[in-house]
C-alpha cells in the first residue's frame, strides 16, 4: 500500500513487493493493495451532521477487511483498526478496543473496572475514530452501542428497545406504522380519545367563539403534533366536531360553510394546510413524500416530480375558481406558483381549503344561489376583519348564523302562506337597518374597498358576502412549492435510495451499501508493476471482465499471473493475446480442481468459496434468472433479496448520477 506524504498525496510504492496472501491479514510494509484514492476524506463525509456511528454493509469478499486496513494503515492518526472477533463476548472485544487505543496513543491505560470508559474517552481527546471490521450480527452492533453509551454515562430504556422488521408495525412516540409500506402512521391509541374529548366540548360554558377556541388549543394538538408524519383524519371526526361547535338542534346549518368560516377546524383540509406548510422545512424521505401526496389530495393537488428538494403541486383538473383566482388576484406575487415556507403561500393553502370546504354545499339548498362567485379571499382581508371585529357582540352573531345558511330568510318563508318573503336589506325594507348592521360607525362606503361595488349589499344569496371579484385575466394551472432542507437525492444517500428497510439500533443513524471501486487500468497496471505483475493495459481489462469486477476474484487472479511469471523468470509484459491464451489453457474446461490452473485459484477467494452453492444452475434463484433476462427489477421477496445482495449478484439501482456519493 502507498504511504500519504504531506497534503495528502500518496508516495509510490517501494520495491520488492507482492501482493497480500489470500484470507491473511497484509503487511502494509511489504504487501501492495489496490489503493482506495481519498477515501479518508469520503468517509469523513459519513460522519458529518454529528454522525457519531456509520454502518457500511457490503457483499461477500468485496475488500470490506482491506479497506479498513487501508484507513488504519495509512492514516493510523485518525483510524484505529480494532479486532471484532467473538464480539458477542464482552472481554474479547473490549479488551482488543483498550489494546487498539493504547497502542495508537502510545499511552497506559489501567485495566481495571474503568478501562473501557478511560479508553473511549481518551480515544474521543485524541479526535480517532475506531473501525470495527466483521461487524456481522445485529445483536452485536446493539451491544457496541449500547455498553459504550454506558460507559459514557448514557443508560439505555430497554423497555423502549425496539428490533424495527420491514413486514411488522411498529410503535414509536405514539405513532403506529409499517416500515415495508409507505403509508402515512397513524395515532397509537386511534381516534377514539379525539372522539371523547370532542363530546366534552358541549358541555363548556360560553357561546360559539369560547368553543372554537377550546379546539383549537385542546382538541387539534391531539391529532396535529406530528404533522406531515399522519394519516388525514376520519370523517367521523369532522361530523363530531361540527356538531360540538355549534351546539345546536337546528337543521338549516350549512356544514361547508361554517368551516369555510373556521378552515383551521375542519379537521382534513386544516391538517393539510398545517401538514404542507411544517413539510416544507424538514428533510424529505420516502415516507414524508408519501404522507405529503395523501394530505395534497385533500386539497385537491397532485405531486409532480420533485425539483431539488421541492415538489410541485397542482390541480389536476383546473378549478375554475381557483384557477381564477391565482390568475387574476396575485400574478405578480406568485405568478401562479406559490411556497408552502413562506406567508404568501400559506395563505393560497387557506384559499384551497376554503374553495374544497365550499365545494361540499349542496347546490340544491335554496340559498346556494351565487356560491360559486363566492370571493375566497375576503375573510382573509384587512377591512373585512376590521369591519367584523366592530359589530357588536349580536350582530356577529347573526352574521355567523347567516353566512353559516341557518337564517330564517325569506327564501325559506317562501312556501309559508301569507308569509312575508320581502328582504328588510335588500328592498322593501328599511335601509336603515342595513346601514346600522354593516357599519356601527355611520360610514356606508366602508365595503367599497373591498369587491370595488358600493351597491355590495347584504342579501339571500349569501355567497355575495364573500364579494365578488372584477374580470378574471388569465387561466393557469395552480402550482405549489414546499421547500425541503434537504433531499436524500441530493445527499446520495445510498440506503435510502434503495428504499430497503434495515434493521440497525436507533443509535445507527447512517447506514451505507457499499461497492469498493476498481482503480482504473492505469493506476492498476503501475501497482501491479510494484507487486512484479506485468500486464499491459488490455489485459488487465480483460482480467477485470473475467473476474465479473469482483476485487477479491481479482485478487486472486493476480496471484495466478504472479506465479506463472516467476515461473518462466522473464521479466516481460504480458500482451492481450498471449494473456488470452495462457488463461485458455490454465481453464481445463472449467475444472475448479486442476493444479496450478486459475480456476483454482480463484477458488481460494472467499467469494468463490462462499458463493460456491450457487455453482449449480438448480440453486440460482428464479428471480436473478428474470432479473437477467427483464432488467432492471425490483426483488419482493426480502429474503432472496438480501442473500443476493451479500453475495454481489445484485446492488441497488440508481436512477441518476447525483444519488452516488462522490
Amino acid at each position: 500500500m502507498k504511504r500519504p506524504a504531506k497534503g495528502g498525496k500518496e508516495r509510490p510504492a517501494k520495491k520488492p513487493r507482492t501482493l497480500p496472501p489470500i484470507g491473511q491479514v497484509a503487511e502494509d510494509n511489504y504487501h501492495v493493495f489496490i489503493s482506495l484514492q481519498e477515501s479518508s476524506e469520503r468517509v469523513g463525509k459519513l460522519f458529518e451532521d454529528r454522525h457519531s456511528v456509520v454502518f457500511i454493509r457490503g457483499g461477500v469478499a468485496t475488500g470490506k477487511t482491506t479497506f479498513a486496513e487501508h484507513l488504519a494503515g495509512q492514516f493510523p492518526d485518525k483510524y484505529v483498526m480494532v479486532p471484532f472477533t467473538n464480539a458477542g463476548e464482552e472481554s474479547a472485544w473490549q479488551l482488543g478496543t483498550v489494546e487498539a487505543i493504547e497502542k495508537a496513543t502510545s499511552q497506559t491505560i489501567n485495566k481495571d473496572d474503568l478501562a473501557f470508559r478511560n479508553a473511549l474517552k481518551l480515544a474521543a481527546n485524541k479526535n480517532l475514530t475506531l473501525v470495527y471490521d466483521e461487524a456481522h450480527t445485529l445483536q452485536a452492533a446493539l451491544d457496541v452501542t449500547a455498553r459504550c453509551d454506558q460507559a459514557l454515562g448514557l443508560v439505555e430504556n430497554l423497555r423502549k428497545r425496539q428490533l424495527w422488521q420491514a413486514a411488522e408495525s411498529v410503535e414509536h412516540l405514539g405513532l403506529r406504522l409499517s416500515p415495508a409500506t409507505l403509508e402515512p402512521p397513524h395515532l397509537r391509541a386511534g381516534w377514539g380519545p379525539v372522539l371523547d374529548l370532542i363530546a366534552l366540548l358541549p358541555r363548556l360554558p360560553g357561546g360559539f367563539a369560547i368553543r372554537a377556541n377550546a379546539a383549537r388549543v385542546f382538541i387539534k394538538p391531539m391529532w396535529e403534533w406530528p404533522l406531515p408524519l399522519l394519516q388525514s383524519p376520519p370523517w367521523d371526526v369532522t361530523l363530531r366536531i361540527q356538531r360540538a361547535l355549534l351546539c345546536s338542534c337546528s337543521t338549516w346549518w350549512c356544514r361547508a360553510r361554517v368551516f369555510a368560516d373556521h378552515v383551521d377546524l375542519q379537521p382534513q383540509y386544516g391538517s393539510a394546510v398545517a401538514a404542507l406548510t411544517r413539510a416544507a422545512a424538514l428533510p424529505c424521505t420516502p415516507q414524508l413524500l408519501a404522507c405529503v401526496e395523501v394530505h395534497a389530495a385533500q386539497l385537491g393537488l397532485e405531486v409532480q416530480e420533485p425539483v431539488r428538494g421541492s415538489y410541485t403541486l397542482r390541480i389536476p383538473h383546473g378549478d375554475r375558481r381557483v384557477r381564477q383566482l391565482l390568475s387574476s388576484g396575485f400574478p405578480p406575487r406568485w405568478g401562479g406558483v406559490v411556497d408552502g415556507g413562506t406567508p404568501a403561500g400559506q395563505h393560497a393553502l387557506r384559499l384551497l381549503a376554503r374553495n374544497k370546504c365550499l365545494s361540499h354545499v349542496n347546490l340544491s339548498r335554496q340559498d346556494a344561489e351565487g356560491l360559486l362567485d363566492a370571493d375566497l379571499t375576503l375573510p382573509s382581508e384587512r377591512v373585512w376583519r376590521d369591519w367584523v371585529a366592530s359589530l357588536s357582540r349580536d350582530h356577529c352573531l347573526f352574521l355567523r348564523i347567516f353566512r353559516g345558511g341557518a337564517v330564517s330568510s325569506p327564501a325559506r318563508r317562501q312556501s309559508i302562506p301569507g308569509a312575508d318573503t320581502s328582504c328588510p336589506f335588500c328592498g322593501g325594507g328599511s335601509r336603515d337597518n342595513r346601514a346600522a348592521l354593516l357599519n356601527p360607525g355611520g360610514s356606508s362606503s366602508e365595503l367599497a374597498p373591498i369587491g370595488g361595488n358600493p351597491q355590495l349589499g347584504l342579501s339571500d344569496r349569501e355567497a355575495l358576502l364573500w364579494c365578488r371579484r372584477g374580470a378574471y385575466l388569465g387561466l393557469f394551472p395552480l402550482a405549489f412549492l414546499v421547500r425541503a432542507a434537504d433531499h436524500p437525492r441530493d445527499r446520495g444517500d445510498a440506503s435510502t435510495a434503495s428504499k430497503q428497510n434495515v434493521a440497525t439500533p436507533v443509535e445507527i443513524n447512517q447506514k451505507f451499501i457499499w461497492t469498493p471501486p476498481l482503480s482504473c487500468t492505469i493506476d492498476l497496471k503501475e501497482q501491479l508493476e510494484a507487486a512484479d505483475v506485468r500486464l499491459d493495459q488490455q489485459s488487465i481489462e480483460f482480467f477485470m471482465q473475467f473476474c465479473g469486477g469482483h476485487r477479491g476474484i481479482f485478487m486472486a487472479a493476480m496471484h495466478w499471473v504472479s506465479l506463472q511469471q516467476k515461473e518462466k523468470k522473464k521479466k516481460e509484459i504480458w500482451g492481450f493475446t498471449e494473456t488470452v491464451k495462457l488463461v485458455r489453457e490454465s481453464y481445463a474446461h472449467g475444472d475448479w480442481n486442476k493444479a496450478d490452473g486459475i480456476l483454482s485459484h480463484a477458488k481460494k477467494s472467499r467469494a468463490i468459496h462462499v458463493n460456491g452453492r450457487y455453482q449449480s444452475l438448480d440453486a440460482i434463484p428464479e428471480e436473478f434468472i428474470r432479473l437477467l433476462c427483464s432488467g432492471s427489477c425490483m426483488i419482493k421477496d426480502a429474503t432472496t433479496r438480501r442473500d443476493l445482495s451479500i453475495h454481489g449478484f445484485i446492488l441497488p439501482k440508481h436512477e441518476e448520477d447525483h444519488e452516488l456519493l462522490e
